[in-house]
């Protein structure tokens, strides 16, 4: 006989409360809940709440507003070279690549203020199907949850 477990949904921001505002241990949390601790570590993973005690962009980033014209140049960019890339275990960030250094640039100024301390970074990586090397420019943001809900949600109108 085959058992089937039915997933258990802890609300995201009572999770949120207990684990990052009030610092309570997975361990508690699944006490205070009547949960077992994986299923708490779980949902945790699954919305992306991570470890308040470990420093990182996550946590030190808050929430950006972005404009209207940064918008539009994101979705522009989206339907060239630029992609909206969700990290293993953290936020999103939105990054531009070219061969053309003045394109990443130009997509790059307008985010100056989030851009990653790398700054534009040259790029070279070698293709073993093709059995050739490319490069190309790359100009990243840091991680932040804005960008997180733009691929969850889709681009907000400004």
């Amino acid at each position: 006989m085959v058992k089937i477990h039915k997933k258990i949904f802890i609300n995201e921001v009572l999770l949120l409360d207990l684990y990052v505002n009030k610092k309570l241990s997975q361990k508690e949390i699944a006490k205070q809940l009547g949960y077992s601790i994986d299923t708490v570590k779980r949902n945790l993973l699954d919305y992306n709440i991570k470890d308040p005690k470990k420093k990182g962009e996550w946590i030190t980033n808050k929430e950006i507003t972005l404009t209207k014209l940064q918008l539009e140049v994101i979705i522009g960019a989206l339907l060239g070279d630029g992609h909206l890339t969700k990290q293993k275990y953290g936020n999103s960030q939105f990054s531009y690549t070219s061969k053309i250094k003045s394109h990443v640039e130009y997509v790059c100024n307008y985010f100056k203020e989030y851009i990653t301390n790398e700054g534009i970074k040259y790029v070279s990586y070698y293709d073993k199907r093709t059995n050739k090397n490319y490069t190309r420019y790359l100009g990243r943001t840091q991680l932040n949850i804005a960008f997180t809900n733009m691929r969850k949600y889709g681009i907000p109108k400004a």
